[in-house]
This record gives structure tokens, sequence and C-alpha cells, in this order.
């Protein structure tokens, strides 16, 4: 299982989405929302109107990583939710280090909150990393970035905005 930051924590997934709840409350965000779909579970707040949203991808219990043990033999049932659960509650806790540390950098003036939160702003249902992340695999594949045209400087847009 990768990741070593808050292995072994007993802290409920529950009980850290309702930290980062209090946390972005004290804040100043207007709106907090959880939502699950398979085995992704997320987050979704707003600030000063701006909606985010923030992923937590918790492996299924049918991984490998959470099905099989070190020397690939299957768990007992018992032991795949044991270590299911223990998993999702340390994914749960790495996000809530992550919201702390980018609230933190805003409120040390080391970034802005759009800075902060860029990739995780959601327009039109979609994050921007999910709208630009593609843009960024085709440029790649091209050697041409083609911008929208609200990610395009004023005199680069149609009609020299």
């Amino acid at each position: 299982m990768p990741g070593s930051y808050a292995k072994g924590t007993a802290v409920p997934a529950e009980r850290t989405r309702e930290e980062i709840a209090k946390t972005l409350d004290r804040f100043g965000a207007t709106a907090f929302a959880y939502m699950s779909r398979g085995s992704l579970e997320m987050i979704a707040f707003e600030y000063h109107g701006l909606g985010v949203r923030l992923e937590v991808p918790v492996p299924s219990p049918s991984d490998d990583a959470i099905r099989l043990d070190r020397w690939k033999s299957p768990r007992t049932e018992a032991d795949i939710d044991k270590r299911w659960q223990a998993e999702r509650r340390r994914r749960w806790r790495c996000l809530l280090n992550v919201v702390k540390a980018k609230l933190t950098a805003i409120e040390d003036g080391i970034e802005s909150f759009e800075q902060a939160f860029l990739a995780h702003i959601d327009v039109g249902g979609h994050t921007l990393t999910e709208r630009i992340v593609p843009l960024l695999a085709r440029a790649v594949e091209t050697g041409e970035l083609e911008l929208p045209a609200m990610l395009k400087a004023p005199g680069e847009r149609e009609g020299g905005e």
C-alpha cells in the first residue's frame, strides 16, 4: 500500500471529514458537501462564489493491495475489510493535511486562495484540472498548445478583448 502518512490512525474517516468541514467553515467557506461514487469520495465547498472539489481516491476492497498479503495470498474477508477501512482513514487524514496546509499558506500570504485551489475549482461540473490536463496531453503529443479563449491573454482573444 503506497503512503505512510497517518498510517495506523484510528480516527474514523467521518470524523476527519467533519474536521475538514469545521476547518473550512472557520476559514470562511459558505457551503460544504460530501459525496461518493464507487471508490471515489470527495468534498466540495464554496468560497467567495467559487466552487471547489477535492477528491479522495480510496482503493476498492477488491484491489490486490487490499485483498492480498505481501506473499500474494488472499486475506480473509475480515482482514480485507480491516485493511480497507484503515486505508480509507489514512487517506482522509491526508486530505485534512492538504486542506490545512493550503489554508495556512493562504493565511500567511504565501499564495492566494485561487493559487492554492486552482486545480480544484469546479467549472461546469468539472475541475480545472479535468479540463486542462487533456489539453496538456494533446500539447505534448502535437507540440502545440491551443488554449481555450478564457485562458488566453486579452490581446490573444478573438476580437482583441
